[in-house]
Order: structure tokens, then sequence, then C-alpha cells
């Protein structure tokens, strides 16, 4: 009896050692997909703080207007954006997202800081989450680094375990930098990999 128990056991040690190494796999090939090079989230109290760096393979310029004229977003995952208020380098803008569980309304407020290659935004009435991030965009030949760190906070005390939601806060990045990869019309770094020789 003991040695089917521990048949058992070790079989459902091996198949979560798979699962979790399948997941490891799944998010550093979404990570390299989306040209994401570092990714380091921690929790400081009740806030996350989180910094990452991507390189997107267009010039800094068409970059930041990218991200400046985030009106003009399409995507997946994002229904509708309109501005809500502009004025100089501030836009607030309203987005309308696909959630897990139906549609997710937020407003986003941004500050722009061309000469510097900078970008300032954090959320405006979100009953979840206070996010205030910064991107720095620098250039690098014809490439561009973008530099991210956010802090975010949970407004509601939510019973949910640190791994999830690290992984939000990743998802919400890497789906950030494959919408703007789509907006430029660059490929999937996994695309060009197999256009080498």
């Amino acid at each position: 009896m003991a040695s089917r128990t521990h048949r058992i056991v070790s079989a459902l040690v091996m198949v979560a050692v798979v699962a979790a190494a399948s997941w490891y796999l799944y998010q550093k090939h979404q990570l390299r997909r989306t040209g994401i090079v570092s990714e380091q989230i921690v929790r400081d109290g009740e806030s996350w703080k989180a910094d990452f760096v991507a390189r997107i393979p267009a010039p800094q310029k068409q970059v930041f207007d990218a991200i400046e004229h985030v009106e003009d977003s399409r995507s997946d995952n994002i229904k509708s954006v309109r501005i809500v208020d502009q004025h100089g380098n501030s836009k607030t803008v309203e987005m309308v997202l696909d959630g897990p569980t139906g549609e997710i309304t937020t407003q986003l407020a941004f500050d722009y800081f061309p000469d510097q290659g900078r970008i300032v935004y954090r959320t405006l009435n979100n009953p979840l989450l206070d996010t205030r991030a910064e991107y720095q965009l620098d250039s690098d030949g014809a490439d561009t680094i973008v530099k991210c760190h956010q802090t975010s906070r949970m407004l509601q005390s939510l019973p949910v375990p640190d791994a999830l939601v690290k992984r939000v806060i990743s998802g919400i990045f890497v789906a950030q930098m494959a919408d703007l990869r789509k907006s430029l019309h660059v490929a999937d770094a996994d695309d060009e990999a197999d256009d080498e020789p």
C-alpha cells in the first residue's frame, strides 16, 4: 500500500513540476515575443513596484508618437479609446478593455515630455488599482529601449496570492508592448528570428 501511495505522490509531483516548467517557458516565450528584455516585480508593503525593459525595433520618435497617440490604439484587448481631456502636453483618455468577466472601463492621465523621451501616466477612477508609471525611451541604433518603472496599489483588499498579482502586472505590460508593436507594424521577435538565415 505504501508503495502505491508513493507512486501516486511521485506522479503528482512530476505533473506539478511539468506544469510549472511549461508555464515558465510559456511566460519566457511571451516576454521574448514582445521584445521584453527584463522584468522585476516586488511587493513593498501595500504597493507593488515593477521595472521592465523592452527593445522595440523602431526609431525612438515613432515609438514615442505611437504611445502619445494612445487613442489610435487598436488590439484584441482594447475595445475603444476616446479622449476625455487634452491640453498642452497632457491628455486624459477613457479606455474600454476586454476583461475576464466582461468590459472594464478605466481612465488614464498622460503627461508627455518629448524632449526628454519620457511619458508619465496614472490611472483615474479605477476602483481596483491605483497605478503610476513612467516610460523612458532611449535610442539604441535603429531600435528603441523602453524602460518602465511602475508602482501599483490595490484599492481593495482581495485574498489573492502574490504570484497572481505579479502575473497580472506582467501581463498588462506584455499586452502594452504587444499593442505597441502592432500599432508600429513591427513583427514579433519570433518572426524576426525565423527570417534570419
